[in-house]
């Protein structure tokens, strides 16, 4: 598109949606365009366009740090050995005037996305944006009069400004017949009615900020009233002035220099050094979806520093604070491509990989010759609702190969492998420029669950949230609790971890919020899956955090080697080849004690030390196998009393659902789910005659958890 005006600011400011210059012809290979209309004498043209600087070249990335997604770091050279040096904002160097505001809203860079880059073996400088003083100020703000409306009538401050709210009114029905003013206070005496206090005022009434009018609101009585002070006063301000050119300059006399605005982006003739920085009031037509706030201007005199150095390593992963200020410029290492190394983690220091570019020369198709295009089509409400599958392959066709990137299949490859037989996946919409969704999304992902599943009558028995977020968990929490009563009949657990960050006590503190039998909360941070390149063949050790874990548990739970009363505790969880963080057995019992699961190496898997949920208060809310129990308990017997529900209320019915309750609850304890029950009683509710009470007391089958062994030693026997 192509924009006219004086500078890139006002030409952007010019352009009117669905308006362009046209454009009468246009050169490819040299970019020279021709305007149908010749522009205004003493402004310039400006075009957006699309850059793709790839070239034929090969890049070496070189570990420097082996660590996991965050902390690993890494350089990368080019064919002749120059370094991609890295660049970055240098906050605490630069000056802005609106500070309060720039604090909070930061730089603006297109699509939330900061673009800076500078060429490969470039100098190392210090590169500030000095903003200019051309003149330009905002509107100044006339401030506004002090006001007061009482006893029909509305007093006003021909000043403007706060000062005309020190000023009062008070009215004295009593007294001699007149007006008092004293500094500020005003005060009529002797008054009745609006028709004289509007006389007394005549053409104003002076007082030490300014001089005060009357207007007549209501024509009525007046009575004796205290002081009132008027209100809604602003100070007028002058003009503010503000900036939208910058002079660049270098700590190197080599580095770079030039002069640019905002909302273009500056590349600069010597260096190569790239960025745009975006004024906040156009940020709509960069991406936004709403203006950043606060809103700022940069002013004459603020300063923006970058820095760039070659002897900054770049950091692993996605996960940039709190490393380093540099890893935002990951994605813009190589120019023309977004490059991203996920971790080099299990790599050795001066381990190497080789990136390699081409220019996409050559010659056009010919005609009636087929050529094929790559494209992407965004996802529809539908593609994101929830969809079953009985086949892991099926699931991945749908969302793609498990990698750490696609989070969904990933958590499905860890649900199949320990055992889910069918299963759900619910696509929660990613946030721009991040691999996961917001809590927002989560939420209202799980709320969906709250109704039966696509082609059946049963809601979801066991929900896995991919989110680390303890927000997202207390949600589910409440949910879990709400969708299990009697009415709702929707009765579920929960699986949840946690980032690999969290430390012991913050998941023992998330784990005692939590606090609900439903909940099953994984308490270590990190562990290690080795995930297979489908075009290399080669298998490469990537870091996961708790919620996959999570997954993992969530399967075995599900596996029908499991029924509904057997515990986890002593299983093992396949899939993953190491846990990344471990801990001892003092502060595994201390995360236990507060209803954390813990795990431990086991020779290629990860060891459930005890099974438990998130409520550790007694037996029966500690272990999740009374909950699975006791929801089995209940949608059997929903299952097996529908019959009975439209039938005539006859002597006998009773009778019959007691012979079928009892054949289930017999049923139940013949299979280990319940080891006893007793007092089954059924009647027809003695005050509504359409209700049948059934009533029963059954003990869940507990698991051996714990064997203790008291030796005596002696010198004899």
């Amino acid at each position: 598109m192509v924009f006219v005006g004086v500078n890139p600011v006002e030409a952007l400011d010019n352009y009117l949606p669905g308006t362009s210059e046209r454009v009468i012809t246009l050169s490819g290979s040299t970019g020279d365009f021709t305007l149908y209309k010749a522009p205004l004498l003493g402004t310039h043209v400006y075009a957006s366009y699309y850059r793709n600087t790839l070239n034929d070249h090969s890049y070496t990335a070189t570990v420097v740090n082996p660590g996991i997604p965050g902390q690993g770091t890494y350089t990368v050279k080019d064919e002749v050995s120059r370094v991609l040096p890295v660049a970055w904002f240098d906050a605490p160097s630069s000056s802005v005037t609106q500070s309060g505001e720039f604090a909070q809203t930061g730089i603006v860079w297109p699509y939330a996305f900061p673009d800076l880059y500078d060429s490969p073996g470039e100098v190392d400088e210090t590169v500030t944006l000095t903003f200019q003083d051309d003149g330009l100020h905002r509107d100044a703000n006339p401030g506004a009069q002090a006001y007061l409306t009482t006893q029909g009538i509305l007093f006003f401050c021909t000043t403007p400004g706060v000062g005309g709210d020190a000023i009062s009114v008070a009215f004295n029905t009593t007294g001699t017949y007149g007006v008092v003013v004293a500094g500020n206070g005003i005060t009529f005496n002797g008054v009745t009615t609006t028709t004289q206090v509007l006389a007394l005022a005549g053409a104003g009434i002076s007082t030490t900020f300014g001089t005060v009018l009357a207007q007549l609101v209501t024509v009525g009585s007046v009575s004796t009233a205290a002081a009132l002070n008027l209100d809604g006063g602003v100070d007028p301000s002058d003009p503010e002035p503000y900036s939208i050119r910058y002079i660049v300059t270098s700590s190197s006399p080599k580095g770079s220099s030039g002069m640019g605005y905002l909302d273009q982006t500056y590349i600069d003739q010597n260096t190569g050094f790239k960025l745009t920085v975006v004024s906040p009031q156009d940020a709509l037509d960069y991406g936004y979806q709403s203006l950043p706030d606060p809103q700022y201007t940069f002013e004459p005199g603020d300063t923006l520093v970058f820095q760039v150095s070659s002897e900054q390593a770049r950091y692993t992963g996605t996960t940039y604070s709190p490393y380093s200020l540099s890893q935002p410029n990951n994605l813009v290492c190589i120019a023309g491509l977004q490059t991203e190394v996920i971790t080099t983690f299990g790599a050795n220091t001066g381990d190497t990989a080789i990136i390699q570019t081409f220019n996409k020369s050559g010659n056009e198709p010919a005609i009636g010759e087929y050529y094929f295009v790559s494209f992407q089509t965004d996802k529809t409400p539908a593609d994101m609702a929830i969809k079953l599958y009985s086949k892991a392959s099926d699931a991945y066709a749908a969302y793609g190969q498990p990698t750490t990137v696609n989070r969904l299949s990933l958590g499905v490859q860890f649900l199949t492998q320990n055992g889910a037989q069918q299963f759900g996946c619910i696509q929660v919409p990613k946030q721009p420029g991040m691999n996961t969704g917001s809590d927002a999304n989560f939420i209202a992902a799980i709320q969906t669950l709250t109704t039966a599943l696509p082609g059946s009558t049963q809601k979801a028995n066991v929900i896995v949230p991919l989110s680390t977020s303890t927000t997202v968990h207390q949600f589910l929490s409440r949910q879990l609790i709400t969708q299990a009563n009697v009415r709702n009949k929707g009765e579920a657990i929960g699986f949840v971890g946690y980032s690999t960050y969290t430390d012991p006590n913050t998941a023992r503190a998330n784990a005692r919020a939590l606090k609900n039998a439903r909940m099953i909360a994984i308490g270590m941070p990190a562990a290690a899956v080795l995930l297979t390149d489908s075009q290399t063949g080669l298998s490469l050790e990537y870091a996961v955090s708790g919620e996959f874990m999570a997954a993992a548990m969530a399967g075995l739970n599900t596996n029908p080697a499991n029924d509904v009363a057997t515990t986890l505790t002593n299983q093992d969880l396949v899939g993953f080849s190491r846990l990344l963080v471990q801990y001892d057995d003092a502060t595994m019992n201390l995360m236990a004690s507060d209803g954390l699961v813990c795990l431990t190496n086991n020779n290629g898997a990860l060891y459930i030390r005890h099974y438990k949920s998130t409520d550790p208060s007694n037996p029966i809310t500690s272990e999740p196998t009374c909950t699975t129990v006791t929801d089995y308990v209940c949608q059997q017997f929903r299952i097996d009393l529908q019959q009975f529900i439209g039938r005539k209320m006859v002597d006998g019915l009773t009778t019959d659902i007691q012979v079928v309750s009892d054949a289930r609850l017999k049923s139940l304890q013949n299979n280990q789910i319940i080891s006893g029950y007793k007092n089954l009683v059924v009647v027809q509710d003695p005050t509504d005659p359409t209700t049948v009470d059934v009533t029963v007391t059954f003990k869940p089958m507990f698991s051996l958890l714990y064997i203790s062994v008291t030796f005596t030693v002696t010198t004899t026997l």
